[in-house]
C-alpha cells in the first residue's frame, strides 16, 4: 500500500522527437522499385475429361502492381506481353487464414483477358477464363511451401471456343497438388 520511491514521469515532447527522431510524416508507401523471380505455381492434376496435366506460372515479361485491400485480402494487376505482340490482362485477389502459423489456406479469385487468339495455348481474344480455388498449404519455411487444393476453372469468349472444339467442356473442377517456392 506504500506509495513508489520514484514515479514514473510523464512523457514530454521532447522525450517523443528522441524516440521518432527523422520520423517528419506516416510513410504510407515505399519508394523503391522491386524485384523478383517467382515460381508461383508448379502443380499437377488429374482431371475427370481431359486427364492429367501440369501447370506453371512464370512466364512473358510483366509489369503489375501488388497491395493489400481493406480487410487484408491481397490484390494483384498485371499488363504482359509476350511473342507476336501477345498483350494480356489479369487480375487478381486472394485471402489467408492462418490455421497455424504454418499451416495457411488460401482463397483465390483471378481473370485473364487476351488481345488476340493463340491457338498454340489455347488462348482467345477477349476475356479468357476466371478460377476460383482454395488451396491448403504447410510453409516449412516462408520460401517453401507445399500445398493441395481445389480449383474450379470457367472459359469464357474465344478460349471457350477453342476448348469446345477441342473437348466440349469451358469448366472444369480439379484436385490440385503443388508447391510454392520464392527467392
Amino acid at each position: 500500500n506504500a506509495e513508489p520511491h520514484e514515479p514514473i514521469p510523464a512523457i514530454t515532447a521532447a522525450d517523443r522527437a528522441a524516440a521518432f527522431q527523422g520520423l517528419d510524416a506516416h510513410v504510407m508507401h515505399g519508394e523503391s522499385i522491386n524485384s523478383y523471380w517467382s515460381l508461383d505455381r508448379l502443380e499437377a492434376w488429374d482431371a475427370d475429361e481431359d486427364g492429367t496435366g501440369m501447370a506453371w506460372e512464370a512466364n512473358y515479361a510483366a509489369l503489375g502492381v501488388i497491395g493489400l485491400a481493406p480487410y487484408k485480402f491481397e490484390v494483384e494487376a498485371t499488363a504482359y506481353v509476350g511473342e507476336s505482340g501477345q498483350v494480356g490482362l489479369g487480375a487478381e485477389a486472394e485471402y489467408e487464414m492462418l490455421f497455424t502459423n504454418r499451416l495457411i489456406g488460401q482463397w483465390l479469385i483471378e481473370g485473364e483477358a487476351w488481345s488476340k487468339d493463340d491457338p498454340a495455348v489455347g488462348i482467345g481474344s477477349g476475356l479468357s477464363k476466371v478460377e476460383a480455388g482454395f488451396r491448403l498449404r504447410y510453409e516449412f519455411h516462408r520460401q517453401f511451401a507445399p500445398y493441395v487444393g481445389v480449383v474450379w476453372e470457367r472459359a469464357y469468349g474465344g478460349t471457350a471456343d477453342q476448348r469446345r472444339a477441342r473437348s466440349g467442356d469451358v469448366d472444369d473442377t480439379r484436385v490440385v497438388a503443388g508447391v510454392q517456392i520464392w527467392f
